[in-house]
């Protein structure tokens, strides 16, 4: 239990002449023995109650779902004939061992489902898969296979010539794009080490992007008077409009990558 801060520092001229920090007034606000009753029943919701379908197997989560009648003002809680709800859900995760806390709140949800075990439980959820995957030494070392590698170049997406050039020559990678006429050039591994090939980028014509990244792909097809929209990540696996089409000035193209 906190005691109550309403001023956090006192400045005189921009300069800090003091800083209140917090202070504690009880180190808990419960016994050990409520505070343990509250985690159980918070990880019974999951478990049994209301939030069984955001269970994951991954990790374990604890919470309590929400859903409340909003009242507006004289009118009660009839909005011209209608009721507008609130569904919430707070929780914290891994609940054996919690380490973040999170409350997804959502007004007047839309369509004839307003509980908050269904409405924002979901949103919850998402987040806490996101950050449970993304935090190191949360989840459980995995074993993964050693992938035998063949030889020592990289993956390489086409692109502009110099900039492929550029990292080969940094990576001490023999390679013949001096050798090569075409500003846009692809190399695929082969058994002697790089295979070269030219793209050729005709004025008015739909390039082929495919194999390309995303900065390459857009900047080619923009400067061609095309507009672009990419979907997906990675290297350009399709592109909406065949290459050596004809071009059609503000045109629209849809780039899948993958």
């Amino acid at each position: 239990m906190m005691k109550p801060r309403l001023v956090k520092g006192i400045t005189e001229n921009g300069n800090v002449r003091e800083k209140i920090g917090t202070e504690r007034l009880i180190w808990s606000i419960c016994s050990a023995k409520t505070l343990r009753m509250a985690r159980a029943m918070l990880e019974g919701v999951l478990t049994n109650g209301t939030a069984k379908a955001l269970q994951t197997k991954f990790y374990k989560i604890a919470g309590k779902t929400g859903t409340a009648l909003v009242a507006n003002n004289k009118e009660g809680y009839s909005h011209g004939g209608q009721k507008i709800y609130q569904s919430s859900f707070v929780g914290y995760f891994p609940a054996d061992d919690p380490k973040y806390s999170c409350i997804v709140v959502i007004n007047a949800p839309k369509g004839a489902n307003f509980y908050g075990s269904s409405v924002a439980g979901p949103v919850f959820r998402q987040i806490s898969d996101y950050v449970y995957a993304y935090e190191l030494g949360l989840d459980e070392d995995i074993d993964l296979p050693v992938a035998k590698i063949e030889n020592d170049i990289p993956g390489i997406t086409a692109g502009r010539k110099k900039d492929i050039a550029n990292v080969l020559d940094e990576l001490d990678i023999l390679n013949g794009f001096a050798f090569t006429k075409s500003e846009w050039v692809e190399a695929k591994p082969d058994e002697d080490g790089l295979e070269l090939s030219n793209r050729e980028v005709q004025k008015g014509m739909v390039p082929n992007v495919k194999g390309m990244g995303a900065t390459d792909a857009v900047y080619l097809l923009e400067n061609n008077g095309m507009k672009v929209s990419v979907r997906g990540r990675g290297k350009v696996k399709s592109q909406s409009f065949r290459a050596g089409s004809k071009i059609q000035r503000g045109q629209s193209i849809v780039l899948k990558l993958g």
